[in-house]
């Protein structure tokens, strides 16, 4: 049974969701692979840690997104696309939707949350980026936080 779910957006962000996709923002959930959201059907494949959004297409079959776990964001094809994947993950895996993209570690080190994060053995963090920055660059993969 399909269960529509409301996801909270930061104030800031209202007037883009209002314009561009629907506000309130509310998600269909049709089951773990399927959700519906401001009329757009979309796939979610499995990963070994999350899901990727794909958007589904008549003709061309679908179009990736981007990736989405418990701990980020990543890979979005575009700033509107990351919108939509975190408005997806926030009423697929019952999170908030903003999302750090990046962790700095006690060592100065910043990389993405989650499986880079994990494979470092300093634990403590010290803080959290919310915005993308093209300078920074994952010390565990080398991938830019996006």
């Amino acid at each position: 049974m399909p269960k529509t779910v409301e996801v909270i957006v930061p104030r800031k962000q209202r007037p883009w969701f209002a314009r561009r996709r629907a506000f309130p923002a509310q998600v269909v959930v049709h089951d773990e692979q399927h959700v519906t959201w401001a009329g757009i059907d979309f796939s979610l494949v499995p990963l070994a840690d999350g899901f990727v959004a794909v958007r589904k297409r008549a003709k061309a079959g679908g179009m990736s997104l981007g990736e989405f776990s418990l701990d980020t964001v990543r890979h979005t094809l575009s700033e509107n696309a990351g919108k939509d994947v975190r408005v997806i993950r926030a009423a697929v895996l019952g999170q908030r939707y903003e999302v750090p993209i990046a962790v700095e570690l006690a060592d100065g080190a910043w990389v993405h949350p989650g499986i880079c994060q994990k494979k470092r053995s300093v634990e403590e963090k010290k803080r959290y980026l919310r915005l993308e920055d093209e300078e920074l660059h994952c010390e565990v993969c080398g991938e830019s936080f996006e």
